[in-house]
């Protein structure tokens, strides 16, 4: 969405935009809607469709020179890239190879990810990210940043990469370089310059500034590079589901950033207890952890994965993860049906006077699924 608000904001760069996006399902995306409201023709062909799809022309009638490609989900077909006179651009939200497929940004933050970036590549007919990179920026991305900002921030930089591309595009075709594997060391090749004094009303620098850029040279240590994923797989109904068992403190921290605002963070509880119902929970904020403090085993409540505490006084209910002794603290907790509430109150409500000498959290397991709408 903001690469085609900022292509259309720039006429000395862009003079006229067809728009091409998916099928209403129901609704019409966000670009849809966008262009409807600037009266800018559209086109929804379905994936079939596409493979016979014969380009249309500027308002003008003249034929148009470049397609420009974001978050599109389908391969662009050959016989349209080639009657292109300057082929088509993509703009991919990672900093390639790291990342490549369908879910850049929530996986970054699920993994969280240090290094984050922006690549233009020219499309690729066959494979999904796979072009040569015309342009490569990489920014740090801050360890406390939700998926929501990160979304944010991040398309502008994309968008700006785009406009930096189109206004430059023979300089750029001229140093056209192929994606390194995720064998090569990382050596950042460019920073990310401010945006031209043509379109920098269009970018905040507060938003900007939220993923500031690596330095040119800079070299990441091989040791993050090693554990870096090259695909970023698709989302599932199940992702925002914590397993206690299998998640450091980290890993449900980076869960809660990239699956708090959507799907959600979830875990279950058997409510009432020794009852066979299981109930749906809904974890709102968590804490970050501080991952320099030494655990301390005491009791029960310190070993057992998802095992529930509460110390006096506290507005967050403890919750033991997979290392003995390092808990995540939730400080905003919706039980199914319920208001969202503190972790004082949760625990007073629910837990507190209960004949369970452990309350814990658990996988889904018998849960029926019903009341999910309700969170």
């Amino acid at each position: 969405m903001p690469v085609l608000q900022a292509m259309q904001a720039v006429p000395s760069i862009v003079s006229d935009i067809s728009v091409v996006c998916p099928t209403d399902s129901p609704k019409p995306c966000a670009v849809k809607r966008f262009a409807e409201r600037k009266e800018i023709q559209i086109f929804q062909p379905t994936s079939a469709e596409l493979k016979t799809f014969e380009l249309p022309c500027t308002t003008l009638g003249d034929p148009f020179d470049i397609a420009v490609v974001a978050s599109y989900g389908n391969l662009i077909p050959e016989h349209i890239i080639t009657k292109l006179p300057y082929g088509g651009i993509n703009m991919h939200p990672s900093y390639l190879p790291y990342y490549r497929g369908p879910a850049p940004l929530i996986r970054q933050i699920e993994k969280g990810e240090s290094l984050g970036g922006v690549s233009v590549m020219e499309l690729h007919p066959h494979k999904f990210d796979m072009g040569k990179l015309f342009l490569q920026w990489a920014y740090r991305i801050p360890t406390d940043m939700l998926c929501k900002d990160f979304n944010v921030s991040c398309s502008h930089h994309g968008a700006h990469a785009v406009l930096r591309v189109l206004d430059r595009y023979n300089e750029y075709k001229e140093t056209l370089f192929q994606q390194p594997t995720a064998n090569d060391p990382i050596i950042i090749k460019e920073e990310i310059p401010q945006p031209d004094e043509l379109y920098k009303h269009l970018f905040s620098s507060k938003v900007l500034d939220k993923l500031p850029t690596f330095k040119k040279g800079t070299s990441i240590p091989l040791e993050t590079k090693a554990i870096r994923p090259t695909y970023a797989r698709p989302l599932r109904t199940t992702d925002g589901n914590v397993n206690w068992n299998a998640c450091t403190n980290l890993d449900i921290y980076n869960k809660w950033r990239a699956f708090g605002n959507k799907p959600g963070l979830f875990t279950y509880l058997t409510w009432p207890p020794n009852s066979q119902t299981v109930k749906r929970v809904k974890l709102l904020e968590i804490a970050p952890p501080d991952m320099h403090s030494t655990p301390v085993v005491r009791d029960d409540t310190d070993k057992i994965p998802g095992a529930i505490s509460y110390n006096k006084g506290d507005n967050f209910v403890s919750i033991q993860t997979k290392e003995p002794g390092r808990k995540v603290k939730c400080t905003k907790i919706q039980f199914e049906y319920k208001n969202a509430t503190d972790g004082e109150k949760f625990y007073n409500g629910y837990l507190a006077a209960r004949p369970q000498k452990c309350p814990t959290f658990h996988d889904n397991g018998q849960y029926s699924g019903e009341g999910k709408e309700n969170l």
